[in-house]
């Protein structure tokens, strides 16, 4: 028996205890998933309490709209989108700014930003839909999906210890260079020449490792197992599914409509503080395409993460693994599924993920017990931004202001 499976099953047993959570909400979760019961509809809404409407949100969207711009001038970002909903329901939308400073093309909902790792997100869900369908054992050696990867020395990479960081893959060198930035990658598994036959930086399991590649080489096997390219799996089961318009992989060699322009305060290939607004150049991310490549809206964005905020796009049992921080002997992970789970004894709970290339600054949080979701996106490496205050988690930072303004 592998540690990953080993664990596992501890888990079953002992985290999923109705007993011993302390949210009520997650306790009914995971004892729906455990008799594999459904959760779905006003069963949900029971659980997790209306107690506050869709209407606290827009009757506190000046106070959220002078937190956007509190922010956002301090960074002096050229363009930003917030949308947030409740329920399912957006209750505030906004642009601020510049999507396009030559042209003054000014940001609006459609406005299609580019969302870094929040890309995970996506990969981590498809990754699950791939396990209900049983397409995927999470506890297998990845090689079982991609023969090409090699073995490495010490215990098995499977997919539960990719998704969690804990694979022991490294992230960047020194390879995010013009040449890298200038090639485009139709396929995931080409990006396989660029770490395949690198040494582990930490045996499998042993340690939280964050690393991009690790979910590029989960994106292959999503590939493999679902009979068709990557970007085409996660359309279908996600983009197409949940009908999020304006959402795609991005590929700056193509015309696309209401595309952002990125812009900086900082020097985009060595990070020195500049005097001055630079122009981001147009990078192609493609080598990074299951864990950075994707460009959406805000308004998308809350779409997706009310999807992940009850069962229905994902099983009672599947959204019981997401909203646990997974953990291996005596090795815990912050990631689950391509989204950080906050920890076990703080309440509410909330799932996020954010994003930052040059140029790009993303967030998504939700907060499943109440069905809140935050989407910000924004074009600007801004002054200061490398505090992550626009995306970030600490209780002043932007998000988290407006999620107190919502009611959390």
């Amino acid at each position: 028996m592998t540690t990953a499976r080993r664990s596992w099953r501890v888990a079953r047993t002992g985290v999923m205890s109705c007993v011993r959570v302390k949210s009520r909400f997650l306790a009914a979760l995971w004892c729906m998933a455990c008799s594999s019961q459904s959760l779905g509809g006003a069963g949900h809404v029971g659980l997790a309490g209306k107690s506050r409407a869709p209407e606290a949100c827009a009757a506190h969207a000046s106070e959220i709209r002078q937190a956007v711009l509190d922010v956002t001038t301090r960074q002096h970002n050229v363009g930003l989108s917030v949308a947030i909903s409740r329920y399912g329901q957006i209750v505030f939308s906004e642009g601020f700014g510049f999507a396009d400073l030559e042209d003054s093309v000014r940001v609006s909902p459609q406005t299609r930003f580019a969302i870094a790792s929040v890309t995970k997100a996506f990969t981590g869900i498809a990754l699950l839909k791939a396990v209900e369908r049983g397409q995927i054992d999470l506890d297998t050696p990845i090689q079982r999906y991609v023969p090409s990867f090699p073995r490495k020395p010490g215990p098995d990479i499977t997919a539960r210890l990719l998704a969690a960081h804990l694979g022991g893959i490294r992230h960047w060198k020194d390879e995010r260079s013009p040449a890298l930035y200038a090639r485009h990658f139709d396929d995931v598994q080409d990006i396989l020449s660029l770490f395949a036959e690198d040494s582990l930086v930490a045996p499998a399991g042993s340690g939280y490792h964050y690393s991009s590649y690790g979910y590029d080489l989960l994106g292959i096997a999503i590939q493999t197992t679902a009979g068709r390219r990557f970007q085409d799996a996660v359309s279908a089961d996600l983009i197409s599914g949940l009908g999020l318009t304006h959402t795609q992989f991005d590929d700056p060699r193509r015309i696309i409509p209401l595309r952002s322009r990125h812009y900086s305060f900082y020097d985009p290939t060595t990070s020195a503080e500049l005097a001055e607004l630079m122009r981001v150049p147009d990078w192609d991310y493609s080598y990074n395409m299951a864990a950075g490549n994707m460009i959406s809206t805000t308004e998308d964005l809350v779409r997706f993460g009310d999807a992940v905020s009850h069962p229905g796009l994902l099983s009672a049992q599947s959204l019981a693994l997401l909203y646990r921080r997974p953990q291996i002997d005596t090795v815990q992970s912050s990631m689950s599924f391509g989204w950080f789970v906050s920890p076990p004894d703080t309440l509410p709970l909330r799932i996020h993920i954010n994003g930052a290339n040059a140029g790009i600054q993303a967030g998504l949080y939700v907060y499943p017990e109440s069905r809140l979701v935050i989407a910000l996106a924004s074009n600007t490496w801004g002054r200061g931004s490398r505090s992550g205050e626009l995306t970030g988690t600490r209780p002043l930072d932007l998000p988290s202001r407006i999620a107190q303004a919502c009611g959390q």
